[in-house]
């Protein structure tokens, strides 16, 4: 199951995409009449219980994800290319001193594009949860490893409860769109970040 999810090319296809944002919504949190929790862009329907949660995906975990998903390509493009002799000291130093957070306001962005405020909530707390951080240190282990690198840590394995909560999450709707392709073939979220990685290589002087 888990090597079926993460054999899709949604994250590796992360690691080859390559004005701080922050990205700010409100979503309706409603009680169900069956007792249930929804989160949605729209006023809860038919009298249901409301209220407003004011969401912040600046520091949450599948944007730090993302982004250091994203500079691990640019660090180690960076350290080949030095290798090689194509690039000069300055330049290495500068593209190796770059860090995920240096990604956030792009990765924010790009979320924002893709998915509405509810399917933001529902990632939001996976990725908080034991399995999604389990889940992340997983994709960034593949993602090293995609790119003929070490990974610094062993990816960790999921036990019976986690690999439970994952396949949940991966029949969420949010899940539907990470897992499923829906997020890079938005037209909008991989030119994002590849923008983003363009400026930060040019800010170092990096001239192909």
């Amino acid at each position: 199951m888990n090597a079926s999810i993460l054999g899709r090319p949604l994250w590796l296809a992360l690691v080859c995409a390559c004005l701080p944002l922050t990205a700010h919504a409100t979503a309706y949190k409603c009680s169900l009449p069956g007792g249930g929790t929804a989160y949605q862009d729209a006023p809860c329907q038919n009298g249901a219980a409301q209220q407003s949660v004011e969401l912040t995906i600046a520091s949450s975990g599948l944007v730090t994800l993302v982004s250091d998903v994203a500079v691990l390509s640019v660090h180690v493009a960076a350290r080949k290319q030095h290798q090689l002799g194509y690039m000069s000291d300055s330049v290495a130093n500068c593209l190796m001193a770059v860090k995920g957070k240096d990604y956030d306001g792009a990765v924010q962005k790009a979320l924002s594009s893709a998915m509405n405020t509810g399917d933001l909530q529902t990632a939001n707390s996976f990725f908080a949860s034991p399995a999604g951080r389990k889940l992340g240190k997983m994709i960034l282990a593949q993602s090293y490893q995609s790119l003929g690198e070490q990974a610094p840590e062993a990816a960790p394995a999921l036990n019976d409860e986690e690999a439970y909560k994952l396949e949940q999450f991966v029949h969420t709707s949010a899940g539907q769109i990470l897992v499923n392709q829906r997020f890079i073939a938005n037209s909008e979220v991989t030119p994002i970040i590849r923008a983003r990685g363009e400026e930060l290589k040019k800010n170092c002087g990096w001239r192909k």
